[in-house]
C-alpha cells in the first residue's frame, strides 16, 4: 500500500465523500481530465474506510449527510484519526450560502480542514487549492 504523498502515474488520489451523484460526477470529471486518481464513498462513514485503507492524498468531504452536518464531525474523525491525521481535508458545501453561515476560516478544534470551497466549485479554483494541499503535505513547495 502506497504511503499518503505516494502517487504512481496519477497526480494524486483524491477520495471524494459526497451524497450528490450529480456534483460527485463533476468533480469526477474535473479531476480526472486534470490527471487525478478519484475514489468516491457517498456517506462519511465508508468514505472514513476508505480513507483508512487507501491512504488518498486528499479528501474532499461534504458537510451535509442526510439533513444532518455529519461533515464537520467526520473532518474532526479524519485529523484525530492515527491512519488519516496528515491528509489535507478540503470541505466543499453550499451550507455557508444557504443558511448564511460563516463558518471559515473556523476555529481548528471546531473545524479542523485545511481549506473550505463553497458549491458550485469554480474548476480552476478546486484544481488550484487540490494541487496546493497535496503538494504542501508531501513537502513540495
Amino acid at each position: 500500500m502506497q504511503e499518503v504523498g505516494e502517487m504512481g502515474d496519477a497526480k494524486g488520489r483524491v477520495l471524494v465523500i459526497d451524497d450528490d451523484p450529480d456534483f460527485v460526477d463533476i468533480l469526477k470529471i474535473i479531476l480526472e481530465k486534470d490527471g487525478y486518481e478519484i475514489e468516491v464513498a457517498s456517506d462519511p462513514q465508508s468514505g472514513f474506510q476508505k480513507a483508512v485503507d487507501t491512504k488518498p492524498n486528499i479528501i474532499l468531504l461534504d458537510v451535509m449527510f442526510y439533513a444532518e452536518t455529519l461533515g464537520f464531525e467526520y473532518c474532526r474523525r479524519f485529523k484525530n484519526g492515527a491512519d488519516t491525521k496528515d491528509i489535507p481535508v478540503i470541505m466543499i458545501t453550499s451550507v455557508g450560502d444557504v443558511y448564511g453561515v460563516d463558518f471559515w476560516p473556523a476555529d481548528p478544534d471546531m473545524l479542523p480542514a485545511d481549506d473550505y470551497i463553497a458549491k458550485p466549485v469554480n474548476k480552476t479554483d478546486l484544481l488550484d487549492r487540490v494541487d496546493r494541499l497535496i503538494k504542501r503535505a508531501s513537502g513540495e513547495k
